[in-house]
């Protein structure tokens, strides 16, 4: 039980770090992504989370690059969204995607009115990670 807390805890911390982080610094680093994969991986298992390798995986990471490379986002993010996309369910991709457009969309008009205008640059960790929560926890 206690375990379980304990890979909880450092999991919603280092999603923490990695959403303050890409906030203030418009930067998604390696070492953070490494970190995810290194010790974020195993506790998943160690949680009963069972990542899915599979053709619809393979597609979405290309899909991916390829809006990468059309920078339509950042290396970062897609990094961070490939990290996150074998512990989704797919088949829940609707309410993910409606999470995600809905946080992204509050974090604009946040901008726009303490700044009093639209962001040219959106942090998209804190989006992709609380996305990802919410397909996780449905």
């Amino acid at each position: 039980m206690y375990l379980r807390l304990l890979a909880l805890a450092i999991m919603i911390g280092w999603a923490a770090w990695i959403a303050g982080y890409d906030l203030k610094h418009h930067l998604i680093r390696n070492e953070s992504l490494l970190f995810g994969i290194f010790v974020i991986y195993p506790l998943c298992n160690f949680l009963g989370l069972k990542p899915a390798f599979d053709s619809k995986f393979a597609v979405l990471v290309g899909v991916l690059v390829l809006i990468t490379l059309l920078d339509l986002i950042g290396a970062g993010d897609t990094k961070l969204l490939i990290i996150s996309l074998p512990w989704l369910d797919l088949s829940n991709w609707q309410m993910t995607a409606l999470a995600f457009s809905l946080l992204i969309l509050c974090q604009v008009l946040f901008i726009r009115a303490i700044a009093r205008k639209i962001p040219t640059r959106i942090a998209l960790a804190p989006a992709i990670l609380l996305a990802s929560a919410v397909n996780l926890a449905s």
